[in-house]
């Protein structure tokens, strides 16, 4: 279900669902556009520790991840299709 442009299977391991729900990290991969796997189980963290790519792709733990991720295309048409309703003040 990952956007098309998403180069990495993001990630996040916790302790139960409403820890990893309520991460600034999941607000903030959400609201551009990307796909996340939520790991709550105490073995989804050794597991992810030893995939180092499914499919070709590589995973990434969004807790981990830089700052400077970009925003998807699906984010990034949404945005525009929201600054089309705001009328312009030329």
């Amino acid at each position: 279900r990952m956007p098309e442009d998403q180069k990495k299977i993001y990630f996040l391991c916790g302790e139960s669902m409403k820890q990893i729900t309520e991460s600034p990290a999941v607000e903030k991969f959400s609201k551009l556009g990307y796909e996340i796997l939520y790991m709550p189980e105490p073995v989804d963290e050794y597991c992810a520790q030893h995939i180092h790519e499914f499919d070709g792709i590589e995973p990434a733990n969004i807790a981990r991840e830089s700052a400077s991720i970009t925003p998807s295309k699906a984010y990034k048409a949404k945005r525009e299709g929201l600054t089309d309703l705001v009328p312009s003040h030329a």
